[in-house]
C-alpha cells in the first residue's frame, strides 16, 4: 500500500510540474483582428506578452522593434502592411499574423500619462497637450468619471482605470487608450499622546495595528527605543524627548 501511495504521489507531482511548466511557457499569440487606421496612428501589438517567451517579428518597416515582445506601430504612411509574430518557449511555439491598413486622414492624437501608483487623497493629471481640431471623451471603470478635457485631473478614492477616446473630422476612426491609477491607502497610525514619566520609566509609544507592506521608522533613537522599526516601540528616555 505504501508503494502505491508513493507512486501516486510521484505521478501527481509530475503532472503538477507539467501543468506549471505549460502555464509558465504559454506561447499563444493572439494579435486580434486586422486593423484599419489613419496616418500617424500609434499603438502596441501583443501588449500582454509572456515574459518567459521569446518573440520575433517579420514584416515591412513600421515597428519600433523586431526582436521584442510588444512592438509599437509608429506612423505608417497610407498603405497595407502585414506583420507576422513568432513565439518560442521552452516547450512550445506559436505564430500569428495581423494586417494593418492605413487610409488617408490624420489619426486623432492624444497625450496620456503612464500607469501610476498614488496615495489616497493625492491627485494626478491624466493627459497633456491638446492637439488642434481634436476632441476628447474620458470615462472610467469603476464608472463615475466623465470629462471632455484633454488633460483632466483626478483624485480617485480607489484604484481606477481611465479610458480616453480621441476623435476629429479628418479620420473616420477614433483613438482609444487607457491608464491605470492604483490607489494605496494611507497607513493608519495610533500614537500615544504627550506623556509625563519619571526617569527610568518606560512608555509604549502607541497602539498602531501592524499592517502588511507598511514599514515603520522612529526617530530619535540613541538607544532609548527597544526597536525603532516596530509600530509601537517601548521608549525609556533619559530626558524630555519629542
Amino acid at each position: 500500500m505504501k508503494a502505491n501511495f508513493t507512486l501516486l504521489l510521484l505521478l501527481f507531482s509530475s503532472l503538477l510540474s507539467m501543468v506549471l511548466a505549460q502555464g509558465n511557457n504559454d506561447c499563444t499569440i493572439q494579435l486580434g483582428p486586422d486593423v484599419t487606421v489613419c496616418n500617424n496612428a500609434m499603438f502596441t501589438l501583443n501588449p500582454d506578452a509572456n515574459p518567459d517567451v521569446q518573440y520575433t517579428w517579420t514584416g515591412p518597416t513600421g515597428l519600433s522593434c523586431y526582436n521584442c515582445p510588444s512592438p509599437n506601430v509608429v506612423a505608417l504612411p497610407t498603405g497595407t502592411y502585414t506583420f507576422i509574430a513568432n513565439s518560442q518557449g521552452a516547450q512550445c511555439s506559436d505564430s500569428d499574423t495581423i494586417t494593418i491598413t492605413v487610409i488617408d486622414g490624420q489619426q486623432p492624437q492624444y497625450t496620456l500619462t503612464d500607469d501610476k501608483t498614488i496615495c489616497a487623497g493625492a491627485s494626478v493629471n491624466l493627459g497633456g497637450f491638446a492637439f488642434p481640431n481634436t476632441f476628447y471623451q474620458w470615462t472610467s471603470a469603476p464608472p463615475g468619471f466623465l470629462s471632455s478635457s484633454p488633460s483632466p485631473t483626478v483624485t480617485p478614492a480607489l484604484t481606477t482605470r481611465y479610458f480616453i477616446i480621441a476623435f476629429n473630422n479628418s479620420c473616420p476612426f477614433v483613438s482609444i487608450d487607457s491608464v491605470l491609477i492604483t490607489v494605496v491607502q494611507q497607513p493608519v497610525l495610533d500614537i500615544q499622546g504627550d506623556t509625563a514619566i519619571c526617569v527610568g520609566e518606560s512608555v509604549l509609544l502607541g497602539s498602531t495595528i501592524l499592517e502588511d507592506g507598511v514599514h515603520y521608522s522612529w526617530t530619535p533613537n540613541g538607544g532609548t527605543l527597544d526597536n525603532d522599526t516596530l509600530p509601537n516601540p517601548l521608549a525609556t528616555p533619559l530626558q524630555t524627548t519629542l
